[in-house]
C-alpha cells in the first residue's frame, strides 16, 4: 500500500480494513456535532492601544460594545510581549502579565494605563495578548 508520502511499503490487513470501512462507517452512523451558543462564540473586545516611550507605559482604550450583551463580571488579563525591531512579524515568547480589568456596567479603568516590564523605544514593535474570561469561568 502507498503511505502518505507516496512510497509502497508493506503493511499488515489492519491498516487495509480501516482503510476500506471507514468512510462506509462514518457515512453510515449519525455524528453528533457541537453547535455553537445561541448568541455566537465570544472573543475578546477590539483595543486600541497607545504607549508612552519615555514613562514605559501603554494605555488601552476599551470599547464595550463588542459584547452583545456585555457580560458582567467579565475580567480581560493582559500580556505584553518584549518590544521587538519593527520588521518582526512574529512572536513568541517572553510574555509577561501586566494587569487585569472587569466589566461590571462599565470597565473598572476606561481608558486602562499599565506600566511594562520592559523599556520601550521608538520604533519597536510591541505585541499584547489578551485572555477574556468570565465569573462564571468560561
Amino acid at each position: 500500500m502507498p503511505n502518505k508520502l507516496g512510497d509502497l511499503v508493506v503493511t499488515s490487513g489492519q491498516p487495509y480494513f480501516v482503510r476500506c470501512n471507514v468512510h462506509s462507517y462514518r457515512a453510515l452512523t449519525t455524528i453528533p456535532y457541537l453547535s455553537a451558543p445561541p448568541a455566537g462564540p465570544l472573543s475578546p473586545p477590539i483595543v486600541t492601544f497607545t504607549t508612552d516611550p519615555g514613562a514605559d507605559q501603554l494605555t488601552i482604550v476599551l470599547n464595550p460594545t463588542n459584547y452583545n450583551p456585555p457580560l458582567h463580571g467579565l475580567t480581560l488579563w493582559l500580556f505584553v510581549g518584549k518590544p521587538v525591531n519593527v520588521g518582526v512579524n512574529f512572536y513568541n515568547a517572553p510574555w509577561r502579565y501586566v494587569g487585569t480589568n472587569t466589566w461590571n456596567v462599565n470597565w473598572a479603568s476606561d481608558p486602562w494605563t499599565v506600566g511594562t516590564p520592559w523599556t520601550i523605544d521608538i520604533d519597536q514593535r510591541l505585541w499584547l495578548y489578551v485572555v477574556a474570561q468570565h465569573t462564571s469561568g468560561g
